[in-house]
């Protein structure tokens, strides 16, 4: 894999901001614009040089959330996106873990799981077996549930939890 740019350590300016939306979107914005194109971000931002694991979990967020917020839920992203990779999926799934959005990756695990026994979602030519060991919730055991109420999942509390990791990732994300 060669690597296309240099991860640089963004301005410390945005941690003054108390507004978590405009500091996840700036941030992964910032990360964005390092990788160059950027059409397929989960791929790119793997590319970048030296770039540390929280900056990647800011992007793959901004990736789940644009993706998620247009849709207004999870599982319309799932059977109707035939670009995004299981590798993709999963890389969400711990993100979210990682990122500590609990509730939401509950919810994910469980359309993950959901998904993989659908033939619509094998037909997208994903791999049944990556999806074995993931567990289905039981408050979140069919899709109306999971996607039940999601808006502020994906959009407040989502942004709100990973401006805060952004924030305890600080210093090996700004220059300070």
């Amino acid at each position: 894999m060669t690597k296309v740019n240099t991860f640089i350590k963004m301005n410390s300016k945005l941690l003054d901001t108390v507004d978590d939306h405009w500091l996840f979107s700036e941030f992964s914005e910032y990360v964005e614009e390092l990788m160059g194109e950027n059409w397929h971000i989960p791929t790119n931002v793997e590319l970048l040089e030296g770039v540390p694991q929280s900056a990647k979990n800011a992007v793959y967020a901004w990736s789940f959330h644009c993706t998620a917020s247009s849709h207004g839920d999870i599982t319309t992203n799932l059977f109707n996106n035939d670009t995004i990779t299981d590798e993709n999926l999963l890389t969400n799934l711990k993100m979210m873990q990682e990122v500590g959005c609990y509730e939401l990756a509950e919810r994910y695990e469980s359309a993950l799981k959901l998904a993989s026994l659908d033939k619509n979602f094998i037909k997208l030519n994903h791999e049944q077996e990556k999806y074995y060991n993931l567990i289905t919730s039981e408050k979140y055991d069919n899709f109306k549930a999971i996607d039940s109420d999601l808006s502020f999942f994906i959009n407040e509390d989502f942004s709100c939890k990973v401006a805060n990791y952004i924030r305890r990732h600080k210093e090996e994300l700004f220059e300070l």
